[in-house]
């Protein structure tokens, strides 16, 4: 199976895992991490983002303004308080 083929199905996989992620694990346990967009140069050709583009997969859940905020940001300041005195010391 060409290379290409392989990570569309890989992210078809992805979105049907991520969507049901959410549904059985506390969204207070979730913490949404990427590397830098634009590091996998490949485009999904089924949607036209690129395949490193995860933020969409969160944003497509069917959860609440708190919850994907706890999501993005909220964990990750109760999880490394260090970072989030640093942050909240600039006014972040």
């Amino acid at each position: 199976m060409p290379p290409h083929r392989q990570r569309i199905r890989r992210g078809a996989r992805h979105r049907w895992r991520h969507s049901k992620r959410a549904k059985v694990i506390d969204s207070k346990n979730i913490l949404f991490g990427s590397e830098m967009v634009g590091a996998v140069r490949a485009i999904d050709p089924e949607t036209g983002h690129y395949f490193d583009d995860t933020k969409r997969y969160v944003d497509a859940l069917d959860i609440s303004p708190e919850a994907r905020h706890m999501i993005f940001e909220g964990n990750a300041r109760r999880v490394f308080p260090r970072l989030y005195a640093q942050l909240k010391g600039r006014g972040l």
